[in-house]
């Protein structure tokens, strides 16, 4: 990305959270790893916009529920690359994205959440996994969809359902996601995944590129978890909007 592309980038995510609006971006779909410009090798990075500290970085969990009542059981990190690997006969890296930005220190709200001088990402997950995906209607069909492209826009609905609940934008909302991950017991209004990595597959040629795994509390996986969402629109309409725009 060049730097104009990504100063200009900044200055537009710095202009809507003046304005109050929530930005989401999804982490990525190759686990740690990015591909290269020339789509033939891939290697160890995190993704933009993700890693912005004005954008909430969405990475991607596997979710088990119950099949009729749709109630929660469990959740891993998002990691099917063995699968499609299996499937399409070659590598494929289909997992989660994390990792640390090499372009941005570490905002104030990841203190004490990271150990790194730079941003990490993701900040929090959602269901990724494209087996266990969401029916959309598009083009007049129906399809199954995932990814972490699927995470962030359900979020995206979270936050305009946290919106009306509080008669206002709530803009930069990762504060306030670092601050009531540090709640206790049943006030913590994330699900903490300590399962699986977003480890990929070897590249073509041999390299292994080791992702992050999934521990509890903040990791490089799945990051504060997936929202437990009656919790969490009530917590987050309670805190106060952010406007003022992360350094």
């Amino acid at each position: 990305m060049s730097q104009s592309d990504l100063k200009r980038q900044q200055r537009i995510f710095r202009q809507a959270v003046q304005h109050g609006i929530t930005l989401f971006a999804s982490s990525g779909d190759a686990g740690s790893a990015q591909p290269t410009c020339d789509g033939t090798h891939l290697f160890k990075a995190a993704s933009t916009p993700a890693s912005d500290p004005n954008v909430t970085g969405v990475g991607g969990t596997t979710l088990i529920a119950d099949g009729i009542s749709g109630a929660y059981q469990s959740e891993s990190t998002w990691n099917e690359s063995e699968i499609f690997s299996e499937i399409y006969g070659d590598y494929e890296a289909v997992a989660g994205g994390g990792g640390v930005s090499v372009l941005y220190k570490r905002p104030f709200y990841q203190v004490l959440a990271t150990h790194d001088k730079q941003r990490e990402v993701p900040d929090v997950s959602y269901n990724a996994a494209v087996f266990n995906g969401v029916i959309v209607a598009w083009e007049g069909g129906f399809w199954r969809f995932g990814g972490t492209s699927a995470g962030s826009p359900q979020w995206a609905a979270i936050i305009a359902i946290v919106d009306q609940l509080a008669h206002r934008r709530s803009g930069n909302i990762n504060p306030a996601l670092y601050l009531l991950a540090l709640l206790k017991g049943s006030a913590n209004p994330f699900h903490d995944i300590a399962d699986g990595s977003n480890n990929t597959v070897p590249d073509i040629d041999g390299t292994t590129i080791a992702g992050f795994t999934a521990v509890k509390g903040y990791d490089m996986a799945t990051g504060l978890g997936s929202p437990n969402i009656d919790a969490l629109v009530k917590a987050i309409a309670k805190q106060p909007p952010v406007t003022t725009p992360t350094p």
